[in-house]
Formats: structure tokens, C-alpha cells, sequence
């Protein structure tokens, strides 16, 4: 069964745990976007706790427009406030100096649609961590395919399931305000590294049973 997934930015473990497990991973582009996703934004660990980071997008057909067609905005400088963002979360992680120039390039790089960036994002993710999975793009809306696993609408902050359950690794501020589960999938690489597949690939019997 192949899952059919929303873009996101620097996805969640959850949802990486899908990519990490399966050979193949469809990606839907002709939906009509919605709010309140990750879509265009991601949580990471600072040093005050949770850091919610969004990007600023432009609908150029309302609310009717399609993820594909959703464009980056550059008006309030978002790629500097990220990236200084997790130098301040990460520059003390073990491996954030191992992974940095992997990440640093595209907060000084204009993209002009979301999902370009997105998708640039995940494939080098994707291949840092060592993960065997190929990566498509729908063509269309509407998926009726029994070997797809529809999880289009489970990525998002509104309705999220309970995933304390998720096994702890070592965060850099966890003695200060204990751990916190399914943050961006930088945390757990800058964090653990090149063991970050095998945490990925042991939660998802978790995982699987659970909606975000």
C-alpha cells in the first residue's frame, strides 16, 4: 500500500515514519489548501519550549486555490527569523554542525511555490537519513486507488491525536521542560544523528494506528 500524504515543511516525525516505512510515497498537489497545517509550517524545540514556525503564503485564486499554485511570501523576512531560529534551538544538538550546510542553503535561496520547497526539503532529508522510499506527485485530484492509503487530511494542528506515546530521545532542552513528541524532523536529526532512521522506523507500529 502506497500512503498518499499532503506536502508539508519539515515534516513531523509522524508523518516521516510514513516515508521511512513504506517504499513509496504519493504526495497531493491538486487539493484545495487549507489552513492551519503543516502544510506551510513546523514545530521545533527552543529554549523556552514548543516554536511553532510558519511560512507566509499568497493564494493568487482565494480560497479556492490548489496547494500546487500556493506561493511564498517574502515580506516579513521568514527565512531569516526560521534559520536564526534553530541555530538558537540547535547549535549545541550533537549533530546540528554535521547537518547544517545540508539545511542552511534554503534560507538563502527564493522559491517561488510552496511545494518546490517543500519537496526540495524532503528529498534531502530523505537521502541525509538514509531512507529508501520514491517519491511522487498526484496528477489529479481525486485518488479512489484501493492501494492507496489516503492520510491527505491526518497532518494537521486542529483535531491532533494524543502522541505522547512516542518513544523519548535526547532533546537539548528536555532537562529544562521535559520531552516533547513529533517535532520537525530536524529535531530528531540534529539530536540523534544517523540513528534518526531506526527511531523512525520503530514507531511506526505506533504511529500507525494513530491520526495526527
Amino acid at each position: 500500500m502506497t500512503p498518499l500524504l499532503p506536502t508539508a515543511y519539515l515534516p513531523p516525525l509522524t508523518y516521516m515514519a510514513e516515508i521511512a516505512h513504506y517504499g513509496e510515497a504519493l504526495i497531493e498537489l491538486h487539493e484545495t489548501y487549507p489552513k492551519q497545517t503543516y502544510r506551510n509550517r513546523c514545530e521545533i524545540y527552543g529554549a523556552n519550549g514548543l516554536l511553532p514556525l510558519s511560512i507566509p503564503v499568497l493564494k493568487p485564486h482565494g480560497s479556492h486555490t490548489k496547494t500546487k499554485d500556493i506561493q511564498i511570501s517574502y515580506h516579513y523576512g521568514w527565512q531569516h527569523i526560521h534559520w536564526t531560529s534553530f541555530l538558537s534551538a540547535y547549535n549545541s544538538s550533537p549533530y546540528f554542525l554535521f547537518y547544517r550546510d545540508y539545511f542552511e542553503p534554503y534560507y538563502f535561496k527564493r522559491y517561488k511555490y510552496l511545494t518546490d520547497f517543500n519537496t526540495e526539503l524532503l528529498e534531502m532529508i530523505i537521502h541525509i537519513t538514509g531512507i529508501k522510499c520514491v517519491v511522487s506527485y498526484t496528477e489529479q485530484y481525486d485518488w479512489q486507488k484501493v492501494e492507496v492509503k489516503d492520510r491527505r487530511n491526518d497532518f494537521s494542528k486542529r483535531g491532533k491525536t494524543n502522541t505522547g506515546m512516542l518513544l523519548s530521545y535526547y532533546q537539548v532542552f528536555s532537562n529544562k521542560s521535559g520531552f516533547l513528541p513529533n517535532l520537525s524532523m530536524i529535531d530528531l536529526l540534529f539530536n540523534e544523528g544517523k540513528q534518526s532512521l531506526n527511531y523512525l522506523l520503530s514507531i511506526y507500529n505506533d504511529i500507525s494506528r494513530v491520526k495526527e
